[in-house]
């Protein structure tokens, strides 16, 4: 599945927004990135991507094996709680070296902001376990048009073409959270 789709399935949202099921599919196309151009190995990272590294004349062949791929969250111990990652990377003899977690915005656009601060507080929660490991956070949002049937708090593009104050605002707090 590439990006395409994957983020087709989420502004579709055919599954509910109440599930995963929007959202899985951009899970499964960042671990497949990370085999292919993070350079990891599929077996250390969940959702496990769906290839299979072997070695031929002394160079590593990537080969893309349908049976081979996986799902699912990894549980991440943190200093305070555990916490369900949606991607992890696993190296033995290490533990969790990057966690990715993924939230999906399709409405309700207020509501950015408390999104960052639950992502400052997840980075915290896993850096006291875990200080090396890298945290990325991804906020995929579904441009809703202002426009009949769309609520005063579901709009991202207002009808002059404009970002709505709302995700000004978000941004403007992320900004604001990733600087040193």
């Amino acid at each position: 599945m590439g990006l395409h789709d994957a983020l087709r399935a989420f502004v579709l949202c055919e599954t509910g927004h109440q599930g995963a099921g929007h959202i899985r599919p951009l899970h499964w196309y960042v671990a497949c990135r990370l085999v292919i151009e993070g350079g990891f190995r599929p077996d250390d990272i969940t959702p496990r991507p769906p290839f299979n590294i072997r070695s031929h004349n002394r160079r590593w062949i990537l080969d893309y094996d349908a049976r081979l791929g996986g799902s699912g969250e990894r549980t991440v111990l943190g200093g305070l709680k555990t916490k369900a990652v949606d991607v992890v990377v696993t190296k033995e003899g290490v533990g969790p070296v990057m966690a990715i977690s993924m939230k999906g915005t399709l409405n309700a656009f207020r509501n950015l902001t408390n999104r960052m601060e639950e992502a400052v507080g997840d980075c915290t929660n896993l850096h006291i376990a875990y200080p090396a490991l890298v945290y990325g956070f991804l906020q995929v949002m579904r441009a809703n048009r202002e426009g009949p049937g769309v609520q005063a708090n579901d709009v991202a593009i207002c009808r002059d073409g404009q970002v709505a104050e709302s995700i000004r605002r978000g941004s403007r707090c992320a900004r604001t959270i990733g600087r040193p």
